[in-house]
């Protein structure tokens, strides 16, 4: 079933930069034709077991599934970071005010909020085109999944069947679920501004052996903050301070080659 609303409101759709729950950020957007191979991509690199819990069955292939999803009109949502895909939430009409909808993060992503994220942006979406509940079906095993609806916010009825659970939820957002997205933003706040405050690293650029220096004393100081993790000195000349051997450029730390 295809529906022009739907469609309309993927194109309306305004892309969004949010923080996870770890600190690091995503770029979400409204998924397109010119999507067909990355999207693809993206399926074909997730683990046999994140592509059985998805489509309940090991697809190789997902180049006609997509068309499948392009000829209904919409492309859902993808998530990307670092131009490479993460996530994609997609639904499909059962009937004109009722969608089914699907999830999918890559395996390193699982567990760090994107998932409830991208519930609550393809239901904003639906419920702008009229669709007022979602319907899923997950399989028994797939606690994490099942973890993501449970966490939304959003009151979900839920029916256990033979080896599956079936999942039903309102697309518009209860004045619950707006404290809980209110609640899960400060706390992605909150982590962004300790990895930028507690860093497990720290490389200081134009650092120097002369503590009389800014560089030096800027080094110095920091070797006696208490930091615990590594602390590199950076400087063209090269050599040594206080112990720590001294590279050219970033590029001479390791790990960053």
């Amino acid at each position: 079933m295809t529906d022009d609303r739907s469609l309309r409101e993927h194109d309306r759709f305004h892309p969004v930069d949010a923080v996870l729950k770890d600190g690091s950020t995503v770029h979400v957007r409204a998924a397109n034709k010119d999507d067909r191979e990355l999207l693809a991509g993206f399926y074909e690199s997730l683990s046999l077991e994140s592509r059985y819990f998805r489509f309940f069955g090991g697809i190789a292939h997902f180049e006609h599934l997509i068309d499948r999803w392009i000829e209904r009109g919409a492309l859902g949502l993808v998530a990307l970071q670092g131009g490479h895909p993460v996530g994609h939430a997609y639904y499909g009409l059962v009937s004109p005010r009722r969608g089914e909808a699907g999830f999918a993060v890559a395996d390193r992503m699982q567990g760090r909020g994107l998932g409830t994220l991208l519930v609550g942006q393809l239901a904003a979406i639906a419920s702008a085109a009229g669709v007022e509940e979602f319907e899923a079906t997950v399989l028994a095993q797939n606690h994490q999944m099942l973890d993501v609806f449970r966490e939304s916010g959003f009151p979900i009825r839920v029916r256990s069947m033979i080896g599956e659970i079936s999942i039903e939820f309102p697309t518009s957002l209860s004045a619950e679920a707006r404290r809980h997205f209110e609640d899960r933003d400060r706390l992605s706040a909150v982590s962004a501004m300790r990895s930028f405050l507690q860093p497990g690293a720290v490389a200081v650029v134009g650092a120097s052996r002369d503590p009389a220096s800014i560089g030096g004393r800027v080094f110095h100081n920091l070797l006696g903050s208490g930091h615990q993790g590594p602390v590199h000195a950076i400087n063209p000349a090269g050599g040594e301070g206080e112990a720590v051997a001294t590279v050219a450029s970033i590029g001479g730390v390791p790990g960053t080659g």
